[in-house]
């Protein structure tokens, strides 16, 4: 889901998963197996202690990601990434508005 606030992170993380989708499909008569892990927030102290403290439990997600390597799931997804992908187009859209409100983004309308 593109958050406004970092949109070259966001244009990286959606060409991650056109890649994935790719090299799986290119791969699929191989003994090779490509896994896309979409992380949603996580408690981390990337960019900064204590600056992701909203995010959601790196011991949480770590097992959810073990779960769906052990499930043999291609694609692993948890939290808002579960909820993002599933979305229909019109949820998908209600889902940006919300992710990217102006007291959220730092921006004013």
């Amino acid at each position: 889901m593109p958050l406004v606030a970092a949109p070259v992170y966001s244009a990286t993380k959606a060409g991650l998963n056109s890649f994935t989708m790719s090299l799986r499909a290119q791969l699929e008569d191989k003994s090779i197996k490509v896994i896309e892990v979409s992380l949603p927030h996580v408690n981390t102290d990337l960019g900064a202690p204590g600056a992701n403290e909203a995010g959601m439990p790196l011991d949480d997600f770590a097992e959810a990601v073990m779960a769906g390597l052990s499930r043999g799931d291609l694609e692993i997804t948890y939290g808002f990434s579960s909820q993002s992908r599933d979305a229909s187009a019109q949820e998908r859209a209600l889902l940006f508005q919300q992710l990217n409100q102006p007291s959220l983004v730092g921006t004013s309308s």
